[in-house]
């Protein structure tokens, strides 16, 4: 996800999380800001990062009904393009 936002043209990406090794991932693969969702509130760091005015693109690539929530009042009011991914297991078979 953060390496098809920064192709979409994103200038800072900030990603959250809860897992450590897919929040290094994501700063290896281009992302300006982690947040360990199980350490910080994301709402503050979005707060505090965007000087209250909210992101301007979420993308939510859980599909659950509260993150699905969380990234559309995360984004400004004119943040109007968000991406919901509804991530779901591929099984590979040999």
């Amino acid at each position: 996800m953060v390496q098809l936002a920064r192709l979409d043209g994103a200038g800072r990406i900030m990603m959250s999380g809860h897992r450590k090794e897919r929040l290094e991932l994501a700063k290896k693969l281009g992302a300006n800001d982690v947040v360990d969702a199980t350490k910080e509130s994301v709402w503050d760091y979005v707060e505090e990062l965007t000087d209250g005015r909210g992101a301007a693109i979420t993308i939510d690539a859980v599909g659950t009904q509260s993150t699905v929530r969380d990234a559309l009042e995360l984004a400004a009011p004119e943040g109007q393009r968000w991406y919901s991914v509804d991530v779901a297991k591929v099984v590979i078979r040999r």
